[in-house]
Formats: structure tokens, sequence, C-alpha cells
């Protein structure tokens, strides 16, 4: 008996990159595909509607290119190896010449060579966008502003044939990033707002993840939730018609909250979407400050 395997697409919110005046930003960071076939190809636009779009933040117009680079090891997140050959991933586009607030887009193609030494095994590559010339003059940038974004995948352990039916993950949320500070046990600490801009209905399913388990880096000054830091959502499904939005509030429950007083904590709230055989999730980075109540500091003194 052959066992099923189902994809996994994961992004990251948000990734950006300013200098001298200049600067560029992307959400395509920290994607994860899971198990894609060994001898197959995958256009990320058309398995899961995500091309890859860089935007010009600047006020100048600029050229920019975007390439597969070999992540450096310190930058390899943890159980992944590098990826055989960058040749593996491919462009429909390299170079753009863009506008202020305009995007640079390109299909991202994984082909994967049909040999069974790859079954299990899970690969990273980055793809590096910078800005290599400003506005029409024919000089080079000096100091070039760029981002990396990583793009993980896996290849299933079996070989199989069976399809998949494509997951649309555009969809928005807003905030990208949320900063909340909490007083209590239990309270509401913000609202999501999800927007299918999609072309069906679609059905969403919102949770928490632990950040450790998901590599990202822990921003300075935070550290990771604890265990017993818990958020909990108002609902935690939606089903959004096309070009419709709903929202969902976020609360945090901490029965030990005298224990965290004075500290910021970092964890990840995860909207997933699915299709066949394919699934996809956006995390929202979370961060929360935790302060003594009024009474609290009424009592000490």
């Amino acid at each position: 008996m052959i066992k099923k395997f189902s994809l996994l697409i994961v992004i990251i919110l948000a990734f950006n990159s300013i200098a001298s005046g200049l600067g560029i930003s992307t959400e395509f960071n920290n994607i994860f595909i899971e198990n894609l076939q060994i001898g197959g190809e995958y256009n990320i636009r058309e398995i899961a509607n995500l091309p890859l779009k860089v935007q010009n933040t600047g006020e100048e117009k600029v050229r920019i290119d975007i390439h597969p680079v070999v992540p450096q090891k310190e930058h390899l997140r943890e159980g992944f190896e590098v990826i055989p050959s960058t040749e593996w991933i491919r462009l429909s586009k390299e170079r753009f010449e863009v506008g202020p607030e305009e995007y640079a887009i390109s299909d991202v193609i994984i082909s994967i060579p049909d040999d069974e030494i790859y079954l299990g095994k899970k690969y990273q590559v980055n793809l590096w966008s910078c800005v290599s010339r400003i506005g029409a003059g024919a000089g080079m940038v000096s100091v070039t502003p760029g981002i990396e974004g990583s793009l993980l995948f896996s290849i299933a352990p079996v070989k199989t044939k069976e399809k998949i039916k494509p997951v649309d993950l555009s969809f928005e949320v807003e905030p990208e990033e949320l900063y909340a500070v909490a007083d209590s046990t239990c309270e509401l600490i913000g609202i999501i707002e999800i927007k299918n801009i999609s072309k069906r209905s679609r059905k969403y399913e919102i949770s928490q993840e632990d950040i450790n388990k998901a590599n990202i880096r822990i921003k300075d000054g935070y550290e990771a939730a604890p265990e017993g830091m818990i958020l909990s959502f108002v609902p935690a499904e939606l089903k959004i018609r096309r070009r419709k939005k709903k929202s969902f509030n976020v609360y945090i429950e901490m029965p030990d909250r005298e224990k965290y007083i004075d500290k910021k904590y970092m964890t990840l709230m995860e909207i997933k979407t699915a299709g066949k055989g394919i699934s996809g999730r956006k995390f929202i980075k979370t961060y929360i400050e935790i302060r003594e109540q009024e009474s609290e500091k009424v009592r000490k003194k």
C-alpha cells in the first residue's frame, strides 16, 4: 500500500531591507513546501497562486536583480541541507526596471531530478533580490539594498503519481504583525482581519504555533513565549467568500502571569488553508509585553 503525502506551504510575514534612501521589500521569505516528488517540476505561482513579488519602496526608479543563491551555513535552517544545485531553481524573469512603489514579479520554479537518492531529503535555497542600478544612469550603486529570503522544501520519501489540486494563498492579513501589551490573566490583545483576494470562497483555520519549531529568528529584546502563555481565537475558523473579508479576536491566557511581568515575548499565529493534497499557511509574528496591573503597583507602594 502506497502512503499518501500532502504538500504544505508556509509563509512568514514580513521581510524588508532599506539603505541609503533606497528600499525593497517582499513577503516571499521562509516559504516551506513539503512532499514534492522526484522528477517533478513545480511553479509556486501555479500550485499556490504565489509569485515572487519584490516592491521598490524607495522614491527612485531602480533596477532589481533576483537570483537563487546557496545559503550560508549560519543561515541554514535546522534539519535542512543546502540545495544540491541552484540549477534546480528557475525564475521566469531575473532583471527588472521598477518605479517607486511598483513591483518586480517573477515565477519561481522548482525542478527536481528523477533520482531516488533525493527521496526523503529536505533542502534550502535562498533567493537574493537587490538594487543594482538607480534611475537611468549607467553607474552602479555603491551600497546595494538587498534581501535574501529562504525557500525550503522536502521531497516525499516514496515516489507516487498522485495529482494535487492547487491551493490559493492569495489572502491578506491586517495587521501583518501584532504588538500587544497584557496585564491580566485573560484578555483581548488584538483583532486580525483576513481578506480573501482569490476567485473562490475559502476556509481558514487559525491556531498558535511554537516559534522554536518554526525556526524563526526571535527579535532582539524578546523571548520565545513559554508553554503557559496561550493564544486563543474567536472564531478559530472562518469561511470567507471571494473578495470579502472577516475578522477574528485574539485572546491571551496566562494563569501564572506574575512570572512574566516586565518581560517581552514572541510567538506566532498560524492561518491555514487547504486544497486536495496541498495546504498552505501564513504566520503572523506576535509580540507581547507583560505589565503590572495598577492595583499591583499600589500594593507594592
